[in-house]
């Protein structure tokens, strides 16, 4: 496999954005094609666009929802994942066994990593892979001013969530042999 059918969506806003300067040059080392997650371009378009254009591996270095979004197009697709951990929980990862403290070194999967098959689940059209979540903690994390002020951003959260905002919200999850959904 060329390293020109490998592309590694790099996502510079997750966690800290500590990690993401010795992912890139790694990759670069190993002549990488390193894509960018940029303000207007999902990681999920990035990973289709690198697809079309034939990448055979998706290595998404980022944090959960990142490898989610390119977890979905590799699945559709049937190419090969690699999950670079430099989110802020890196739940997926650590669940795999990634060293978390070596994002870099995790690299090191596409010469001798081992493949494993993983369940993939969809909440209201959404990829997730280890876990979900609904309701203020879902939409807290989206918010843009989360990775910056994150104290400020969940106190507001909490404080609609316990004294109410006067929105519905409904979820649809999809389960083997039937649906539930909100009453």
């Amino acid at each position: 496999m060329t390293t020109r059918s490998i592309v590694l969506i790099l996502n510079p806003m997750s966690g800290s954005g500590v990690h993401q300067p010795t992912v890139r040059r790694s990759a670069w080392a190993r002549q990488i094609d390193v894509r960018e997650v940029r303000a207007g371009y999902r990681a999920e378009a990035i990973a289709r666009d690198a697809v079309a254009e034939g990448a055979q591996v998706l290595i998404a270095a980022g944090g959960d929802g990142t490898v989610s979004a390119v977890a979905g197009v590799a699945v559709e697709h049937d190419v090969l994942l690699v999950v670079i951990p430099c989110g802020t929980r890196n739940h997926f990862a650590k669940d795999c066994g990634a060293d978390i403290t070596d994002p870099a070194g995790e690299l090191a999967a596409i010469e001798n990593g081992h493949e494993i098959r993983v369940d993939v689940g969809t909440v209201n059209g959404q990829v997730f892979l280890d876990n979900v979540s609904v309701g203020f903690y879902a939409a807290m994390v989206r918010d843009p001013d989360y990775r910056r002020r994150r104290i400020r951003v969940a106190a507001r959260y909490a404080q609609r969530a316990l004294l109410g905002a006067g929105r519905r919200a409904s979820l649809r999850m999809p389960v083997p042999g039937r649906i539930v959904a909100p009453e």
